[in-house]
C-alpha cells in the first residue's frame, strides 16, 4: 500500500493540491465510501486543500477523497 497523502495538521485534514486554474475543491471522509462532500479551503502558497475533520471517536480510521473539476480521487486515510 502506498503512503497516505492525507494528513491531520493543526486541526485540519490536508491533502496535496496544485490546481491549474480556478476550481471548486471538495473533500470527503468515510470508512468505506465518501460521506458528505465539504468545500475545501485551497491554500495555494502551501499547495494543499484542507477542511476541518468531522467529529469522530479517537482511533477511528477513515479514508479521504478529494474532488476537483469532476474527478474524484482516493488520497489516503487518516486516524482520528
Amino acid at each position: 500500500m502506498t503512503k497516505s497523502k492525507a494528513k491531520l495538521v493543526n486541526g485540519w485534514i490536508e491533502v496535496p493540491y496544485v490546481g491549474s486554474g480556478p476550481a471548486t475543491v471538495y473533500i470527503a471522509t468515510g470508512v468505506q465510501m465518501p460521506g458528505r462532500w465539504r468545500p475545501a479551503f485551497v491554500d495555494a502558497p502551501r499547495k494543499v486543500a484542507k477542511v476541518r475533520p468531522p467529529t469522530e471517536r479517537p482511533g477511528t480510521i477513515h479514508k479521504v477523497w478529494v474532488r476537483a473539476g469532476g474527478t474524484t480521487t482516493l488520497v489516503g486515510q487518516i486516524q482520528f
